[in-house]
């Protein structure tokens, strides 16, 4: 499986319409994100260094929810969010 940084920059050139979600998760936990299960195939995310100023463009939500496919997969949308987020970290 690749790093988490290779996956990152993948990202950044393309994204495929579904992502692996075991992908999702090592680029989650890379950047110190916390994940924990939401309802059915939910998974809410956050990180301790974003607070709701940090997160002013992306609607004050410091916490979010990443929906999955069958638990294996996730979208594409889903994917840009979490590089939003990644970058406001990065900033």
């Amino acid at each position: 499986m690749a790093k988490a940084t290779d996956i990152l920059k993948r990202w950044r050139d393309y994204i495929q319409p579904q992502e692996d979600f075991d992908e999702i998760v090592k680029v989650l936990e890379y950047y110190g994100f916390e994940i924990r299960p939401g309802k059915g195939s939910h998974w809410v995310v956050n990180h301790k260094d974003l607070d709701r100023e940090k997160c002013k463009e992306l609607g004050g939500r410091s916490e979010f929810t990443v929906p999955t496919i069958k638990g294996r997969k996730v979208i594409k949308v889903y994917v840009k969010r979490i590089q939003k987020y990644i970058d406001l970290l990065e900033k």
